[in-house]
């Protein structure tokens, strides 16, 4: 059931049901949740981790591939976890290339801890 009259005008709301869907496994609300996060401005990294962790359970190399190159260009931070997880879905698809190119830049930019 929906309630019409509710309405989340709040962006840690939005966080808040990203990270809750990962955790729980509910994955059919991760993109929804990210669209509506994304009308408040800017994800922060631990929204892109949880969205990228989510790209991972499903498979989703691209998608966690597209995140990367969206943090990059929005200039945030792009942590160890972030590569790493984001590797581990390329590396589960066979996808070798893109996960060397991923390791490639892993090292170029210090992502490696």
């Amino acid at each position: 059931a929906r309630d019409e009259q509710l309405v989340v005008d709040d962006r840690s709301i939005w966080s808040c049901l990203i990270f809750c869907s990962v955790e729980t496994r509910a994955f059919h609300r991760c993109s929804l949740f990210w669209e509506r996060l994304k009308t408040f401005g800017m994800p922060s990294h631990k929204d892109y981790g949880n969205m990228i962790r989510y790209a991972s359970t499903q498979g989703d190399w691209q998608l966690s591939l597209d995140l990367i190159a969206e943090m990059r260009e929005a200039d945030v931070e792009i942590d160890s976890v972030i590569y790493n997880t984001a590797l581990a879905a390329c590396a589960a698809a066979s996808q070798t290339d893109k996960a060397r190119f991923l390791l490639q830049e892993m090292e170029n930019t210090g992502g490696i801890a």
